[in-house]
This record gives C-alpha cells, sequence and structure tokens, in this order.
C-alpha cells in the first residue's frame, strides 16, 4: 500500500519540549495509536517511501502507544488535543519524522497539530496523510520541517564594560532552557566576538548555570563571552554572546615618576604635598596610587602611607627629620603596577645661627681690587638637617642696598674687579630647606691703588738762607680722597742725590705737616717730602728744594749782610713776634702772614726797603683787631728776586 508524507515548515518562536498534539478530523472517524518522532537531516525531498530508511538504520522514539483516541464524529470538524506519553524536545533540526496508525473510515483529511510546553502553535497542518479512499490500520508517516529556532536560554555575565584582570578567577552565569543537552562549552574573544579562540571550560555539566574559570592572562578591551549547549554528537544545540564588549587587564600600570619632595631635598614645612606624574595604563586606566612615607629606605618604620585618585596627596610629618617616600598605581581591574624609584627629603626648619665676621678687619684698606672674604662656620644643630649656605652682601654705602651679592656653601668668598672705595659688608646662613638666619654685624673696609697727591714745600724757601740752626720744614699736606692721608716722609741731605741723608727728630715718617731740624750754620742742605696714604700707597717724591743755614742778622749796622736773610722772634710766641729782615741791597718788598690753609691774616708791609737790617711787628691779631688763634702761622718777604717762608708757632 502506497504511503503519503508531506511537509509543512514553521519558524518556532519558543524551543523546548513536545507535550501535546492536536487533531483535527472532519465527516470522519478513527484512531491514532503507535505515534513515533525521530530527528533527521533528511532534505524533504529525497525522503524515501520506506519510513525506516528515513532513520538511517536508527530506531525511532515512541512517544505515543494504543489506543490513543478517538476522533471524529462524523459530522463535523473537531479538535481532540491529547498528551505525548513521552514529551521530546526539538533542537536545530530541520526535520522531524513522524509515524503513525491509522484506524478510520475512509473519508476526510487528517490534520496534525502539536503543542509547545502547553503553549499551543501548529507545527503542520494539511498534511493529506489520510484522505478519502484510505483504508483502515493504514501504516503511515509525515515529515515535520523546522527552520533553526532562536537561542534559547541568556548569558548573563559578564556583562559590557565590566573589568576583569587577567590570572584572576571570575564567574560567569547563564540561564538556559531546555536543560536536555549533553554539556556546555564557555569560550572567549578578544577580537569582539569576531572569533572565540580561546576555550575558559569545555565540559560544563547541564545542571550548572555559574562557573568559575580563570580569567586569560590577554590584553584587550574587545572582549566578549560564548556559552554553547552542546548535544551528545558534538552538535551545538543553542549558545549565547555577551551583549557588549568588556575588558580583560593582564597588563600592571607603569611605576610612577616623582616630582617633588625631589630625591635629597629639604623643605621647611611640616605639611607636605608630594606630587608625582600620572602612571601610564592603555586598558582599563589607573584608577589609585598608593603613596608611603617612612623613616628608613626598606620602609619597615612606616610614617604614613595612603590611597588616593590624583596624582597629590598632603602629609602631616614631624619636624627636623629624613624621610623616604615612593608610589605605585593600581589600575581599573586591580592590577598592582611596580613602586616608583625612592626619594629621600628632610624637614628642617630651624633657622641657622649667624655667622661673625673676621676678614676683612673693621676699618682695614687693600691695595688691591681682589679681596678675600672669611667668616665663621654655622654649627650643624642635628646631623640630619640640611646642609647650610651663606649669602654675602657688600655694597658702597652702609645701611647696603646691596651693590654685590653672592651665594656660597664655604665660609669665604672673593670678589674681583673690585673699584677704589670704601666698602662695608654683611653675611647670613641658609639652610638647603629655605631657612634664613639673620644677618651679621656690618663691617666695613676699603680699596685704594692711588697714592695721595704730591705734597707743597712751604719752609725753608727754595735758595733760601736762615739764621739759625734750628729751623721747621714745613709742607702743606698732601690730599687723599679715598683712605685719606697718613703720614709723611720727609728726607734732608747735604746732596742732590740724597746720598748723605741727615737723620731727623722725631724720625723721617710723621703725621704732621712739618719737623723740626738742628741744622750745622753756613751749610747747604736739599730736602724733600712724600706723603702715604692709610692703604699703605706712596706718592712720588716732591720737588727737592735747597736753602742756606746759618744766615744771621745780627752783623754790624754799618756792614751790609751778603745774603738776603729774615727770621721771626720769638718763636714759639705767645702773641707779640717780630720779623726781622737782613737786605743786600735795596728792594720793593712784601711782608704777609698766612694761616696754615694758605689764608692772608696780616699785611705788614709793602713797599720800597732800602738795604739794611729791618723788623716788623706782628702781635697775632686779624685786621679786625681779633686775637688769633694757637697754632702755626706763616710769615712771608717777597721780593722781585727771590721768596722767603718762615713759620711761626703761636701758644696762648
Amino acid at each position: 500500500m502506497r504511503c503519503q508524507m508531506v511537509y509543512f515548515q514553521q519558524e518556532l518562536d519558543v524551543a523546548g519540549k513536545i507535550t501535546s498534539f492536536s487533531l483535527n478530523n472532519s465527516w470522519t472517524q478513527g484512531y491514532f495509536y503507535d505515534v513515533k518522532v525521530k530527528m533527521c537531516n533528511t532534505d524533504v525531498y529525497q525522503l524515501s517511501s520506506h519510513f525506516a530508511d528515513n532513520y538511517g538504520g536508527n530506531a525511532p522514539t515512541t512517544v505515543l502507544t494504543e489506543p490513543v483516541m478517538l476522533v471524529g464524529s462524523g459530522q463535523y470538524e473537531t479538535w481532540y488535543p491529547f498528551e505525548c506519553s513521552a514529551p521530546f524536545c526539538y533542537y536545530n533540526t530541520g526535520n522531524l519524522l513522524i509515524e503513525f496508525t491509522w484506524n478510520g473510515d475512509n473519508g476526510h483529511d487528517v490534520d496534525f497539530y502539536t503543542t509547545e510546553n502547553g503553549g499551543g502553535g501548529a507545527v503542520w497542518t494539511d498534511s493529506d496523510t489520510a484522505s478519502n479512499g484510505t483504508p483502515s490500520n493504514t501504516f503511515m508517516y509525515a515529515r515535520v520541517g523546522f527552520v533553526p529556532f532562536r537561542l534559547q536560554g541568556n548569558l548573563l555575565s559578564p556583562v559590557g564594560r565590566e573589568l576583569w584582570p587577567g590570572g584572576t578567577s571570575r564567574i560567569i552565569s547563564w540561564t538556559v532552557a531546555p536543560k536536555d543537552f549533553d554539556h556546555g562549552r564557555l569560550l572567549l574573544s578578544t577580537d569582539g566576538g569576531g572569533t572565540f579562540s580561546i576555550v575558559l571550560d569545555a565540559s560544563v555539566p547541564p545542571s550548572e548555570t555559574t562557573r568559575t574559570i580563570t580569567v586569560p592572562t590577554v590584553n584587550s578591551a574587545s572582549c566578549r563571552a560564548k556559552f554553547q549547549a552542546m548535544d551528545s554528537s558534538g552538535e551545538i544545540a543553542f549558545e549565547d554572546i555577551s551583549d557588549s564588549n568588556f575588558t580583560v587587564d593582564s597588563q600592571n600600570p607603569s611605576a610612577p615618576s616623582l616630582v617633588y619632595p625631589p630625591s635629597g631635598g629639604a623643605i621647611n614645612v611640616t605639611s607636605v604635598v608630594s606630587r608625582w606624574h600620572r602612571a601610564s595604563d592603555n586598558l582599563s586606566g589607573v584608577a589609585s596610587y598608593t603613596v608611603q612615607v617612612a623613616y628608613d629606605s626598606a620602609f619597615g618604620a612606616m610614617v604614613d602611607t595612603a590611597r588616593c585618585a590624583d596624582t597629590t596627596y598632603t602629609h602631616d610629618l614631624p619636624a627636623d627629620t629624613s624621610f623616604y617616600w615612593r608610589v605605585r598605581a593600581t589600575d581599573r581591574c586591580g592590577n598592582v603596577g611596580m613602586w616608583s624609584q625612592t626619594w629621600k627629603f628632610e624637614i628642617d626648619v630651624q633657622t641657622p645661627e649667624v655667622p661673625s665676621l673676621l676678614e676683612p678687619a673693621a676699618g682695614q684698606w687693600f691695595r688691591s681690587s681682589t679681596v678675600q672674604f672669611h667668616w665663621s662656620p654655622v654649627s650643624f644643630r642635628a646631623p640630619t638637617l640640611s646642609a647650610v649656605r651663606y649669602i654675602i652682601q657688600l655694597d658702597t654705602v652702609q645701611s647696603i642696598r646691596p651693590l654685590y651679592t653672592d651665594t656660597t656653601a664655604v665660609v669665604y668668598d672673593t670678589f674681583s674687579s673690585l673699584p677704589e672705595h670704601r666698602y662695608w659688608w654683611r653675611v647670613r646662613a641658609y639652610d638647603l630647606a629655605g631657612n634664613q638666619g639673620a644677618f651679621s654685624a656690618i663691617q666695613g673696609f676699603g680699596i685704594d691703588m692711588t697714592g695721595p697727591l704730591i705734597p707743597t714745600l712751604v719752609y725753608p724757601p727754595h735758595l733760601g738762607g736762615i739764621s739759625t740752626d734750628t729751623t721747621s720744614l714745613i709742607w702743606r699736606a698732601s690730599h687723599d680722597s679715598t683712605s685719606g692721608t697718613e703720614l709723611y716722609h720727609v728726607q734732608l741731605a747735604h746732596d742732590s742725590s740724597f746720598a748723605d741723608t741727615i737723620d731727623l727728630s722725631p724720625g723721617p715718617t710723621l703725621p704732621d705737616t712739618s719737623v723740626v731740624a738742628n741744622l750745622p750754620s753756613m751749610t747747604d742742605y736739599y730736602w724733600r717730602a712724600r706723603a702715604r696714604d692709610t692703604a699703605g700707597n706712596w706718592c712720588n717724591w716732591s720737588l727737592v728744594r735747597q736753602f742756606t743755614c746759618g744766615v744771621g742778622v745780627a752783623e754790624s749796622p754799618n756792614k751790609l749782610p751778603r745774603v738776603a736773610h729774615m727770621e721771626c722772634q720769638p718763636n714759639p710766641s705767645s702773641g707779640r713776634t717780630v720779623v726781622k729782615l737782613a737786605l743786600p741791597s735795596p728792594t720793593a718788598a712784601s711782608v704777609a702772614v698766612y694761616d696754615a690753609v694758605g689764608v692772608k691774616v696780616a699785611a705788614l708791609w709793602n713797599g720800597r726797603v732800602p738795604a739794611g737790617l729791618h723788623s716788623f711787628n706782628w702781635n697775632a691779631r686779624a685786621p679786625s683787631g681779633r686775637a688769633l688763634g694757637p697754632g702755626v702761622y706763616y710769615v712771608r718777604v717777597s721780593t722781585g728776586q727771590w721768596t722767603r717762608v718762615t713759620s711761626v708757632r703761636v701758644v696762648r
């Protein structure tokens, strides 16, 4: 007897077990029994008319046995649902073969429906498996075709944007329906789901919906997980992929580089703001930093440890102590980077002591433009505190603006190319933490590299004669604008080359501008003077002056003097002095008195004077009649041929 096959294709929205059938018979009455089903991959148009051949030699599964159900009333169309004695599952297959036996009247078509999980839905219909004229007890079969169903079940974790560190344990969870599969597989993709080359677990029991896996040590921000349900033949029953990318980060962040406090540095505050550069992490990014401060480089004696999200952190630390510090980064996956370099710094809040100035000494003068300075060292108050440095200031005014400044780590310094001037200087100490001590006292010194002006000789006059063997050598004060004239050097000799010098009393170097010499009479003499300033610079010698000693005025009045001569008596004087003048020939002459700075204080004569001896009185008064003060005054006699000057000391 010829068996008929029909095919109907239906896309199923829900995967699961077929638990019931619904049969429709119109105008026909009969029974269905011995219903059997079997999965196969045979194309519908290649099915054999021999039912067993379509199973590939495998026996079908019986899902319904006789008696089944009476269907049809013979009067109108009726639907008859019934339960399968052994519910069966369908998966990703395109073919479902159904075998059954029909016992009933010849009549209208029999329609075959299925119900999935009690929800209802046609799988195939209008089968034409039993049509008019088909005998009873006919063995028949039919094929139902399916479009592969959508995945049944959901991968719950990981979700998108999760961060997994490589090498750690993580839980993957899912839901499945149905659970009738042989085993499950968990896979990992690092390219956003393009390929799943990494097997996380190849043998997951069907009863489990979570699995703890070891995260592979890969680095990707485009990871996705996949769960596959496999049947006993190794075919995929269904699968699900995580809906968005998550990150697996197996790489530690880089070590930060430290900024402040600097290595070997010192600061003078106890609230220390540590700073460092950001660490790099190309995948998950840096989440936090751990900063540590300790008393020792091994970080066994910890002072402070903290976690922070930024690249700065403030520590409150003890004063006047040394510390070590370091930082490391942790990324958002929890990977911990290496420690940075360890830097040492110190907190020093103590102020250095005040130095004492040593050289140049107060009031010291130099004849060089290069001056070396020296001061006492500031002692270290504790071995852990920062080293001391010094600031030296130099100026030409005592208030010190300053004009010159220098810093040094030693207790001496040198300034070069300093011009001639009077200077003031001071020093103060500071340490590397920035603490500055008070300035030392201000101390003055000077630089004078030029000698004073050459003195001008006053008395005895050049080529003149004096009447006594005791005379005063007088010169004008020599000027020195920098350090000032300190003393004079006077030389007296019998010859103009000064090879035969005569000792003077009190000596050849004098602080004053005159000296008394006891000289033999009737002898020619030569003399000169020079000045030295406070810095020790000598000027050149003055012009050489010549005079004759022993020319008197006490000769006979009837005998004219051989040479012109003048003298003052008494000298010193208490207020009245007689100026005696001897002239070998008549001449015009002026006689005047000058004070020590060259101001004329009296005019005794101005006119023609005959040859012979003459006397002029001076009462030590000014033209106004005011008595002049004590001191040295100079009497000057001048003719057209010569000039004589002698000093008179007035005492009161």
